[in-house]
């Protein structure tokens, strides 16, 4: 029984068939809802909504069953010095630290994550966590010299 949509259902009926092709599970299963809703309404299955020879939606429904273009994988980059640490990273910061303590210079963040961090001792720091670690040491350094000119 051929189903009768409104212009405004086939282009809504053709966007949500659209929207199942997504790369997102939840905008998928949103379609596949409202889609269910429509059919529940005109009283058919949802097969027979969508190949009821509304041309609209069977466009949407084989535009994504093409596979997407192949993109290109980007060259491995060489890790830049802001994303690789220093071999004693650990004891860097454990002597930041210690002369946080004594003079502070990192915010509570900074000494929250230098503890933490080091309590994670031997695994793997990525690069976001290198960076980090770098303006830590940077930082200590800076201080370190700083305090021993004073003196």
């Amino acid at each position: 029984m051929p189903v009768i949509l409104s212009s405004e259902e086939r282009s809504r009926l053709a966007k949500l068939a659209g929207m199942l092709g997504s790369n997102s599970d939840g905008e998928r299963l949103n379609a596949l809802s409202f889609i269910k809703r429509m059919a529940d309404a005109k009283d058919v299955r949802i097969d027979e909504l969508l190949l009821s020879g509304q041309t609209e939606v069977v466009r949407e429904i084989v535009r994504w069953r093409e596979p997407p273009p192949r993109q290109q994988q980007p060259h491995q980059q060489q890790p830049d010095e802001s994303t690789t640490v220093p071999s004693d990273w650990e004891d860097q910061l454990k002597a930041a630290l210690v002369l946080d303590e004594e003079i502070p210079f990192l915010s509570e963040w900074e000494a929250g994550f230098s503890s933490d961090i080091i309590s994670r001792a031997g695994k793997f720091v990525s690069a976001k966590q290198a960076a980090i670690i770098n303006r830590i040491i940077d930082k200590y350094s800076t201080r370190k010299r700083s305090r021993g000119s004073a003196a």
